[in-house]
């Protein structure tokens, strides 16, 4: 209902159960998971915020000695002895198989016991985690190129840089070939729009 009324008021609003794929190198802020959407909520996401997003923390240096400690746990000596020894790390030995050869699997709708990744995105577009601390640790370590993510929240400032971004496509007064140069991962399904509106004409 929600994401519905959202329609009515910004130009281009993104789907809110499509994923946006995002490389674990580009995340390098976090935000309060409840901040702005409950974490029942989450597959009802997509929502646009305005109200203030401080604090946001940085992910490092903490997340970066978890990526380590996995890197180290399995990918420098994977033996079973090592494995026993680090008892914490253990019940992730499947998770970081599962990475390393098949990529990051998106859980579906009928899937509620495993809470999607999720990400909201800052003003200026930052993408912030949000949920799956450990998945983002293992996708780095595992040297996973992108992580496909449900976007749980946009800054508005963030919105209206993508409705402005799709208004002026479609008006000509940006060209494709200047979209196209684009490479924000949260701002390729509105370059697809204002081909598919260019298209029609």
């Amino acid at each position: 209902m929600l994401f519905a009324v959202q329609y009515f008021v910004y130009a281009k609003p993104a789907c809110p159960i499509s994923t946006v794929s995002v490389p674990p190198s580009i995340i390098k802020n976090s935000i309060e998971s409840t901040k702005f959407v409950h974490r029942r909520l989450y597959w009802f996401s997509g929502l646009v915020v305005r109200r203030d997003w401080d604090p946001i923390k940085t992910l490092r240096p903490k997340h970066r000695i978890l990526v380590d400690q996995f890197i180290e746990g399995f990918a420098a000596d994977n033996s079973q002895e090592r494995r026993q020894g680090r008892s914490e790390l253990v019940r992730y030995q499947s998770l970081f198989e599962l990475l390393s050869s098949t990529g990051f699997a998106v859980p579906t709708w009928r899937d509620r016991t495993t809470d999607p990744f999720c990400l909201s995105i800052g003003a200026n577009g930052e993408f912030l985690y949000m949920t799956g601390k450990h998945r983002l640790a293992l996708a780095e370590a595992a040297g996973v190129k992108a992580i496909p993510a449900r976007i749980s929240a946009r800054h508005w400032k963030w919105q209206a840089y993508r409705d402005e971004l799709y208004r002026n496509g479609v008006k000509n007064k940006v060209s494709l070939a200047q979209l196209d140069a684009i490479g924000h991962p949260d701002l390729q399904d509105v370059i697809l729009a204002v081909r598919r509106a260019h298209a029609k004409k």
